[in-house]
């Protein structure tokens, strides 16, 4: 039987101008304004909701994946863009 995917298989966030150093935490890069971030909190029912706008598209770059991860999504330097632990991974045409 063969290995079954990880969230971590998603790869790096996707990001508009491309932080040359992987995985990125550096805020120039990891951000909410070069990065979708879509930080929610869910309800007693597990229901939740988030909005993202950026001022720019995907273009031809590759994007097909949406990211849960265990908490809010960091801003401070050395860990922007972090936000614990990958819980899941969504397959997304964009």
């Amino acid at each position: 039987m063969g290995r079954r995917p990880a969230p971590a298989d998603s790869g790096p966030h996707f990001q508009d101008k491309k932080d040359p150093v992987q995985p990125s935490v550096n805020p120039v890069y990891a951000n909410p304004r070069n990065e979708i971030w879509l930080d929610f909190t869910t309800d007693r029912l597990g229901n939740g909701f988030a909005v993202a706008r950026v001022k720019w598209g995907f273009g031809e770059r590759e994007a097909s994946s949406i990211v849960i991860h265990e908490t809010r999504t960091h801003t401070d330097p050395g860990h922007a863009g972090t936000a614990g632990a990958r819980l899941a991974c969504l397959t997304a045409d964009f």
